[in-house]
């Protein structure tokens, strides 16, 4: 998984130098052709988010889970109409 990360989110030393919405889109790119599957805790190790998931769901259910605890506001994408 660190292999896939470096491409997209860098080294992973130190802090991520974006915004948190680059960051996830930093995982959404490297784990979309990633093969692997694990439990996925908060951050705080102290809840289980998901069971069995990919790498790639594995960031959409956090994303999620950190929205819903009110730890993370995903920027709303807005369409210009003409």
């Amino acid at each position: 998984m660190h292999d896939a990360e470096r491409q997209n989110a860098g080294s992973g030393q130190g802090s991520f130098a974006g915004t948190d919405e680059q960051l996830f889109d930093a995982y959404w790119a490297s784990y979309k052709n990633l093969d692997v599957t694990a439990d996925i805790k908060s951050p705080n190790g102290e809840n289980v988010v998901a069971t069995g998931a990919t790498a790639y769901e594995a960031v959409g259910l956090m994303e999620k889970w950190l929205e819903d605890n009110d730890l993370y506001t995903k920027p709303k994408k807005w369409k210009n109409k003409q």
